[in-house]
């Protein structure tokens, strides 16, 4: 029963008391100006975020704080309703990025609102991820410039190896001697078509890969294929089998 009276007997906080509440535990900083962008109010984040001490931002001006929002010796006209980014200034000189709020009064009394808020971990975190993307694009262009020097240091010799090859299978060679400089040709377009697909990722990468449709003789692929190792299998009992159609 007395508790119950207690409850009955309780009000509620005073709007003041609520709005105290808020701003003294904003991690914001919260200042209250007048017409001329004097402060006349400031809760503890705004001592802690500029560097002065309690009390001491009361009687400033608000362009000390903001300079590069607020001029010295203009008339403050604030954009209300807006978030607007800025350079804030420290007690001690130094400066950091923020975002500021303007607000004014409801009931027309001139005084205005000024909501602060510290942006550094964002714009570092901003920063960070604009370095590795940089980071990034740099290794991609080494990789590209890369493969680029490589298909000149590639291509050259191996061109000159299906040349010479060319020229040996017309110099009459025995039949098995042909066979065998056939197979290392067949080789040697193979290998140049590998060095071919390595080098066009830059059209993988910007995402212009085009894939074809194209018949082929399932026969002269596999037949291919024991050719490409028919030399190192002659001197081994390994076997290659082919598919016959059911």
């Amino acid at each position: 029963m007395n508790r119950l009276r207690a409850r009955e007997g309780e009000r509620p906080a005073k709007p003041e008391s609520q709005a105290r509440v808020v701003t003294d535990t904003s991690i914001d900083a919260m200042l209250v100006l007048d017409a001329s962008g004097v402060i006349l109010e400031a809760n503890p984040a705004s001592a802690r975020m500029f560097g002065y001490d309690k009390g001491e931002l009361n009687g400033l001006n608000v362009s000390l704080l903001l300079p590069s929002a607020v001029g010295a010796d203009e008339p403050l006209a604030p954009p209300f309703g807006k978030l607007l980014g800025v350079e804030s200034r420290r007690k001690n000189g130094t400066s950091f990025p923020a975002e500021i709020h303007w607000g004014s009064d409801a009931d027309q009394s001139g005084l205005l609102a000024c909501t602060v808020r510290d942006i550094t971990s964002r714009k570092q975190a901003e920063r960070s991820l604009i370095e590795a993307k940089e980071a990034a694009e740099r290794t991609s262009r080494a990789r590209m410039e890369f493969l680029t020097y490589m298909s000149h240091e590639v291509r050259t010799p191996l061109n000159g190896v299906i040349g010479v090859l060319d020229l040996l299978r017309e110099s009459g060679l025995t039949s098995e001697q042909s066979e065998l400089a056939e197979v290392m040709a067949n080789n040697g377009d193979m290998l140049m078509q590998i060095v071919n697909d390595v080098l066009d990722l830059s059209r993988i990468e910007a995402g212009r890969m085009e894939l074809e449709q194209e018949l082929f003789l399932l026969g002269g692929l596999s037949g291919s294929g024991r050719e490409a190792v028919h030399g190192p299998n002659t001197r081994k009992t390994a076997r290659l089998y082919g598919c016959r159609r059911a």
